[in-house]
């Protein structure tokens, strides 16, 4: 992927969701003069629908101006991918599966909604797709650069770089043998707003969901 600069130095480019994935996820914008050479400029950048902005030696907030209560941030889910086999496991007859279950199964308890229909929550979340929701947040510190990143659904342990301004976040659901499993990963980037007032945080968040059949309810 690349793009030309123009004599002012901006530039666009168009790419979905999955396009992204499927290039690498990649996370640097590389600037170059000429189409030789090492870059001139690598500026870290997190991918953001449904525009993402990449502003090169923008202003970055300590982690100190990032934490607290964020009550006017949003969220839109951007993409949801449902497999040939989890749907046809969601709509078979109402008995668990006799074969063997997944090496590591995320329940209806681990997302704290015991006694709900997982298999209207998971196709809910298709008809949400790309409508913009209040979702406040609130960030704690625990260290220097670490802390937490607390959602409606649970809390996010994070790692600040000050160098770049980006929040590497992520949510354990446990071991599976030595593999320590993700339930939610992603980046926030961090910027001062227009004239310096306030904080911007701009990301995306994924999660990669296996449910125990049984947890489906017919």
């Amino acid at each position: 992927m690349g793009l030309v600069l123009d004599d002012n130095g901006y530039g666009t480019m168009e790419i979905t969701a999955l396009g992204y994935l499927q290039a690498g996820y990649p996370q640097v914008l590389d600037v170059y003069e000429d189409t030789s050479g090492k870059p001139v400029i690598s500026m870290d950048f997190v991918y953001n629908t449904p525009e993402t902005e990449v502003i090169l030696y923008a202003n970055i907030p300590t982690f100190d101006d990032i934490v607290g209560n964020h009550p006017e941030a949003t969220r839109t889910i951007v993409s949801v991918f449902i497999s040939d086999s989890l749907r046809e496991e969601m709509n078979a007859p109402d008995e668990p599966s006799s074969g063997p279950k997944a090496p590591m199964t995320f329940t209806a308890e681990d997302l704290g909604l015991e006694g709900c229909d997982l298999k209207e929550i998971i196709l809910g979340f298709e008809e949400q797709i790309g409508q913009v929701e209040n979702e406040e947040i609130t960030i704690t510190k625990t260290g220097e650069n670490q802390g937490q990143l607390m959602l409606s659904n649970g809390e996010l342990n994070l790692t600040y770089d000050p160098t770049t301004g980006k929040l590497d976040l992520s949510m354990y659901k446990g071991f599976d043998g030595d593999e320590e499993i993700k339930l939610f990963w992603g980046d926030l980037l961090a910027r001062y707003g227009p004239d310096m007032k306030g904080v911007e945080l701009k990301g995306i968040l994924f999660t990669s969901l296996i449910f125990d059949p049984a947890d489906f309810l017919m």
